[in-house]
C-alpha cells in the first residue's frame, strides 16, 4: 500500500474512532437550566473529542500540527454546539474563537 493510501486510511480509522470513548456523552437538554452550564458541559465534551481524536491521530504517526487540524476537522459538530449555546447565553461568538485557538495551543504543547 502507497504511504499516502496509509495515511489516508489511518486518518478515515482515527476520526471513526477518536470521539468514541467508553462512557458515550450523555445529551444536554436544550432547556436544561442554565445556559452557562450548558456551554460548560458542551465546551468539556468537545475539548474531549479533541483530545481522544487528537491522540488517535499522533499514534497513527501524523505530525502534531496535522493531527490538532485533523481533530478540529473531526470534532466539528461539537464545536458548532458551543458556538450556538455560547452566543444562546450571550457570549460573544468571538470568546469561542479564542477557546479554539487556546485548545489548538494546548494540544500542540502536549509534545514538548
Amino acid at each position: 500500500m502507497r504511504p499516502l493510501a496509509l495515511i489516508a486510511v489511518t486518518a478515515i480509522t482515527a476520526a471513526l474512532v477518536g470521539c468514541i470513548s467508553d462512557e458515550a456523552p450523555k445529551p444536554i437538554p436544550l432547556d436544561s437550566g442554565d445556559p452557562a452550564q450548558r456551554v460548560r458541559s458542551l465546551m468539556a465534551q468537545w475539548q474531549r473529542c479533541l483530545e481522544n481524536t487528537y491522540g488517535a491521530a499522533r499514534k497513527q504517526k501524523l505530525e502534531a500540527a496535522a493531527a490538532a487540524d485533523f481533530a478540529f476537522n473531526g470534532c466539528s459538530p461539537e464545536e458548532s454546539e458551543v458556538e450556538i449555546a455560547a452566543v444562546r447565553a450571550g457570549s460573544p461568538p468571538e470568546a469561542v474563537a479564542r477557546r479554539r485557538a487556546e485548545l489548538k495551543q494546548g494540544l500542540l504543547r502536549r509534545e514538548n
